[in-house]
């Protein structure tokens, strides 16, 4: 059997006749049943500002008047673009104008209604050849053992049929679109085999944080309501302590052999699972028929605000996010093709992010086969290991998260002449902000003498959260769209094909729409998204629901960005930024200013609000920061004067660091590199006493 992707005829007929015409592939409109296209022509983004006048509550377009303008031409010069939503039913008092920022790509086309794996894994795709059956999938970076594609897909229709048999065939009785199954265990080669498995048969699974604690974790069986859970083995001792705590006696548990350690004599293991219902006769399982708002996964939120929350995630979000990724694709390669690598007849891959979250879950799971390469396990993140593994497999791609960055700059062998870091040919960041010096001396390193020099010339970046299933914005390449955008230093991109987006002034969570105000062009606001891979919401959670994702298929970020140069420049967390004075101060300014120190004290810093010294409930800029082996040599004393001097020097009085500056061991942050500003302003409230104003 061959790997194919949906084609992109398929996917580009309707983007190129209904859509805009002027980016659709050559020859690929073809196929697509009428029904599909909308009854009037759609509006095609530029990427830049409009006025959108629209109906509320709604998702549904159809196109006004349109026009063109740069990002610097005044409102009042620019001419309307008017985007109607709405039902019939809806009457005309519930217009309201706004400023929208498009995507320069368009919109996504409409998609018709299909399970996912089918859609990833089994629709024809004339464009691309289609996969040998030994291509290899999957290489476990610890035992070096292989899965081909073959072997991939087998396991996943035996792990499927498996699930949903009924007990008196051997199976666990799944009851597909009704049961959540959840997964927790650490990165292993049948942790893609569980999500196509489950995905294929329409049985939601809940991603556990396998780097939870018992009361993490009794928190998120609870919420999820899981009846059974794949289990890795080193996952086996917090899971069985977080049912205690959670009160939960009939969760079932199945054990993937090979994540982390081997699993014992009579343990119910995944593989005495498929050989005891392959043994009474049980098939192989099929594709289950969905829906667009068929519950696919759960994946919990950060819990930056309270208890973490489950983000609803469909397969309609999905198949819209791989229609985006393949316009996006489509677009880059007509301007900088594939780099063919240099030892191996795919690209290789290195896979070290937790799989449970949305990064690590669609980079190695999904998009590992929308652009296919071989993927190098590891289970978790292990700086020796990631090196001797780009060594030894000469991979050729990494996505990275910026605290990974810090890491491998602070390790020694990286600069050593037994790393080779020449294969490499593309690396990528998200998660949280990597600032620009930091990207810089990474790429110098990777090009310096004695690692045989590398092609890669800047780092691909971009923006999305897990309510947006995953990406939002992402650097575009020189030269796309007839190059009319490319890459702009610091900047999170561009709105990638579907998603749009308002920049608004503070306001209160769940504020209507029609009530939010925008900011100014060039002015700092907080990003609302929309588009076709906005989560359905959160689970079990109906008031963070109304919060957070607003009718019409509205998303609130939390994060503060500015509209400049037709790109999106992060700022920083909504819920981060101080106000000294009066004046709006941004951590992430100045952690920036702090990092840029000419000595380069430092390998890490936050900053985050404490009560100033007038206790009038103000919170003033205090610093945390990691020293860099300069910094050691230099001593505490010497670096804290430096900084203080260097801050005071750069960056205006409100921010400033009133609040002091603390030498720290690390810099506290959660499995993918998002900073924990929280855990460092509790202990200084501990030591220092309460805080009076809002954190």
């Amino acid at each position: 059997m061959s790997v194919v992707s949906t084609a992109l005829r398929y996917h580009y007929a309707i983007y190129g006749q209904a859509y805009n015409s002027q980016y659709c592939p050559p020859n690929l409109v073809a196929s697509i049943p009428r029904e599909y296209f909308p009854e009037s022509e759609l509006f095609a983004g530029t990427g830049n500002y409009h006025s959108r006048l629209c109906y509320l509550p709604s998702a549904h377009a159809h196109v006004g008047q349109s026009g063109s303008f740069t990002p610097d031409t005044p409102y009042k010069a620019r001419r309307r673009r008017t985007l109607i939503t709405s039902p019939p039913a809806y009457s005309i008092n519930n217009i309201m104008t706004f400023n929208v920022i498009t995507s320069p790509y368009g919109p996504l086309p409409p998609l018709p209604e299909a399970n996912f794996i089918h859609t990833l894994l089994h629709a024809p795709s004339p464009p691309r050849p289609a996969l040998p059956d030994d291509y290899v999938t999957h290489i476990d970076g610890i035992t070096g053992e292989q899965r081909t594609l073959k072997q991939f897909i087998a396991r996943i229709n035996e792990v499927g049929a498996a699930l949903i048999a009924p007990k008196d065939q051997g199976g666990l009785a799944i009851r597909p679109k009704e049961q959540v199954v959840g997964l927790l265990s650490s990165n292993c080669i049948d942790y893609p085999v569980a999500v196509f498995a489950l995905l294929q048969t329409a049985v939601p699974v809940a991603l556990l944080n396998s780097h939870s604690t018992a009361p993490e974790l009794a928190h998120q069986l609870k919420l999820a309501r899981v009846t059974h859970v794949i289990i890795g083995p080193s996952s086996i001792t917090v899971f069985k302590q977080a049912l205690q705590i959670a009160g939960l006696r009939n969760v079932g548990m199945t054990i993937m052999e090979g994540c982390g350690r081997h699993a014992r004599a009579g343990e119910p293991t995944l593989q005495r699972l498929i050989d005891r219902t392959k043994k009474r006769g049980v098939q192989p399982a099929g594709i289950a028929d969905v829906k667009r708002d068929t519950l696919a996964y759960l994946v919990f939120s950060s819990g930056t605000s309270g208890l973490p929350k489950a983000v609803m995630i469909s397969h309609g979000n999905l198949n819209a996010c791989y229609a985006q990724i393949l316009i996006w694709a489509f677009h880059a390669f007509q301007v900088q093709p594939p780099v063919k690598p240099q030892y191996s007849e795919y690209p290789m891959n290195l896979a070290f992010l937790p799989m449970y979250h949305t990064m690590g879950l669609h980079v190695y799971n999904f998009r590992h086969f929308i652009s296919p390469s071989t993927l190098i396990v590891l289970p978790s993140w292990d700086v020796d290991k990631v090196l001797e593994c780009i060594t030894k497999y000469r991979v050729t791609g990494m996505a990275m998260v910026p605290s990974l960055v810090f890491q491998l700059l602070a390790h020694p062998k990286l600069r050593s002449k037994e790393v080779d870091l020449s294969s490499l040919t593309g690396v990528g960041t998200g998660a949280a902000y990597l600032p620009p010096e930091t990207e810089k001396e990474f790429l110098k390193v990777l090009s310096a003498k004695g690692n045989k020099g590398s092609k890669i010339d800047r780092f691909s970046s971009g923006y999305g959260l897990s309510e947006s299933t995953i990406a939002v914005a992402s650097m575009p390449v020189e030269g796309m769209l007839g190059g009319k955008i490319g890459p702009k230093e610091g900047s999170a991109g561009v709105f990638l094909p579907g998603c749009s987006g308002r920049l608004c002034k503070e306001a209160p969570p769940g504020t209507p729409l029609e009530e939010l105000e925008d900011v100014a062009p060039g002015e700092p606001g907080e990003l609302y998204v929309q588009g076709p891979l906005t989560a359905l919401g959160y689970w079990d959670n109906e008031e963070a629901t109304k919060e957070a994702f607003l009718p019409g298929g509205w998303l609130r970020t939390g994060d503060r960005f500015i509209y400049k140069d037709g790109h999106l420049w992060f700022q920083d967390r909504s819920k981060d930024t101080l106000k000294v004075s009066g004046v709006q101060v941004s951590p992430t300014e100045i952690e920036a200013v702090l990092k840029g120190h000419p000595e380069g004290y430092l390998i890490d810093a936050c900053v985050a609000g404490v009560p100033g010294p007038r206790n009038d409930g103000e919170l003033v800029p205090r610093a945390w920061v990691v020293l860099s082996p300069a910094g050691h040599k230099a001593g505490a004393k010497k670096v804290i004067s430096e900084l203080n001097e260097w801050v005071r020097g750069q960056l205006s009085k409100p921010k400033q660091l009133r609040g002091g500056i603390e030498i720290v061991k690390v810099i506290p942050k959660n499995p993918t590199g998002k900073v924990l500003r929280r855990v460092l302003q509790d202990r200084y409230l501990k030591t220092h006493g309460k805080v009076k104003g809002k954190l």
